[in-house]
């Protein structure tokens, strides 16, 4: 299997986008995106939640670990992340 070593960090500024989530229907947009013209790009996700901007300035990442290789505790999880980010 593989190991610790394999996991990456993906960091990236997305075009602006508004994504939905599993949560959210087209009426939580304050726009119509099937308007002519709209200039918002709409995509629907698999993520859980609503709606989300993800605009210029707005840095990404997104953790690809194998979680068999670490502890199997979310909390965890999410504030070594919190840790090795903010630090």
């Amino acid at each position: 299997g593989a190991d610790a070593e394999a996991d990456a960090m993906i960091v990236l500024e997305h075009a602006p986008v508004y994504t939905l989530g599993k949560g959210s229907k087209l009426e939580h947009l304050r726009f119509n995106p099937q308007d002519d013209g709209c200039p918002h790009r709409v995509v629907r996700t698999e993520r859980g939640g609503e709606v989300t901007w993800h605009g210029p300035g707005q840095v990404v990442l997104y953790p690809v670990l194998d979680l068999t290789q670490h502890r199997k505790d979310l909390r965890w999880l999410v504030h070594q992340l919190e840790e090795g980010i903010i630090a």
